[in-house]
């Protein structure tokens, strides 16, 4: 089972290392589609407004956030936990004419994608060709030792 593992595993890697290399957007598809496809798309109900000092007001209705694009972070909390522009801060770059992929984190760019799967995972032999090690080697699995302390059943009060 755990060689099964192994290989499926190692599998996996070489193809998402393949497709990350086949890439050539600067932000990986998913997030560009799933995110920030959705956020631009609800950014267009805002209304941002500049307030100074590289602040900037962002109100629909009755609600008001601060974005503050320098720090990269909106009142909403939003962008400063995910990393990515929430949809008052994209409403802002789209008043001063910016790119919001420039303000992603870079943990969505694709060159981190291509970093995570740039690794191999190393080749195991077959159990017999190990080397064995010091001390008592024990040739049953996990599974099959036996506990050390054995409970008895018989002892165990009950209320």
């Amino acid at each position: 089972m755990l060689k099964a593992t192994f290989h499926s595993v190692m599998k996996r890697i070489a193809i998402k290392k393949q497709w990350a290399a086949s890439l050539n957007q600067p932000i990986a598809p998913r997030i560009l589609k799933k995110k920030m496809e959705k956020r631009i798309e609800k950014a267009r109900f805002w209304e941002a407004s500049r307030a100074g000092g590289g602040y900037y007001s962002v109100t629909h209705g009755s609600n008001a956030f601060i974005v503050k694009l320098t720090k990269r972070s909106c009142s909403c909390k939003s962008w400063d936990l995910s990393g990515l522009p929430c949809s008052h801060a994209i409403d802002v770059m789209r008043e001063e004419r910016l790119n919001p992929m420039t303000f992603t984190h870079d943990c969505y760019s694709t060159e981190y994608l291509r970093i995570t799967y740039s690794h191999t995972l190393k080749l195991i032999n077959v159990e017999d060709t190990w080397e064995k090690g010091l001390g008592e080697v024990s040739n049953k699995s996990p599974c099959e030792r036996t506990l050390k302390y054995k409970f008895n059943l018989n002892k165990i009060k009950t209320p």
